[in-house]
């Protein structure tokens, strides 16, 4: 398991932090490290080593700071420099950068704990009045031709009744918010997300910000009532799992 050190100027760290546990919650694994006025590099290099002696032996560490080539930083590179190739340095830390992190970090290795922080931390910068712009589809790839299988069906087969499977039904107000962002749509594996409210479909600000919070590898819509019990019982989405 790779353990995290998240180490900023000033107590932005703490801060994170306690942001991240609001949506991920508490994680014994992610240790803050501050960087207070009147404190040097070596009071650094001393804090991580305090946080590393309590690990196992030779597990991974991840920093996550602030600022490349500040004291934080540099502190961590003469820890790193120090432990081998089980130490690595990510900088720019964000909340959705951390978040990303900590939800990935049980399964993946520190190579690749790294090229995800990287990767949200450039994704998740969004520019209101500038939408990203939509990927271009890969080409298809051509499958050899198979023959046509039988359907499997039975007496209590969604396809049978005609109605969309949902993974994860929620009654809440915020309809999308970080956890569903970051944690859930992951945990349920849907196709989609049904964000279902009368007052926000009409409102073309809330609907529109609520599309743009999304998870980006899910498709997101946000619809009125009515429209979403028609969609629950059109033939056209039988079989397929969604979010709401």
């Amino acid at each position: 398991m790779t353990h995290i050190i998240v180490a900023t100027h000033g107590k932005f760290s703490e801060e994170i932090v306690n942001s991240a546990a609001m949506v991920y919650g508490e994680d014994e694994n992610c240790h803050v490290v501050t960087f207070l006025p009147g404190e040097g590099g070596e009071h650094l290099v001393e804090k991580y080593n305090a946080i590393i002696a309590t690990l196992p032996e030779n597990e991974p560490v991840l920093f996550l700071v602030d600022l490349f080539g500040g004291s934080p930083y540099n502190a961590a590179a003469r820890v790193a420099s120090e432990r081998g190739d089980n130490t690595d340095i990510v900088t720019g830390i964000s909340l959705p950068m951390l978040l990303e992190v900590l939800d990935a970090k049980d399964g993946a290795t520190l190579p690749e704990l790294v090229e995800t922080a990287k990767e949200v931390g450039v994704a998740a910068v969004k520019s209101f009045r500038q939408p990203p712009e939509e990927a271009k589809p890969a080409a298809p790839t051509p499958q050899p031709t198979k023959p046509a299988e039988p359907v499997k069906t039975s007496q209590n087969s969604t396809a049978l009744s005609g109605n969309m499977n949902i993974s994860l039904l929620r009654i809440d107000d915020r309809l999308i918010h970080g956890q569903v962002a970051t944690s859930w749509a992951k945990a349920v594996k849907c196709e989609a997300i049904f964000a279902i409210s009368d007052e926000v479909a009409e409102d073309a600000l809330r609907r529109e910000l609520l599309l743009q919070i999304a998870p980006a590898h899910l498709k997101a819509y946000v619809i009125p009532v009515e429209k979403a019990i028609k969609v629950y019982h059109n033939p056209k989405y039988a079989g397929k799992t969604f979010y709401g």
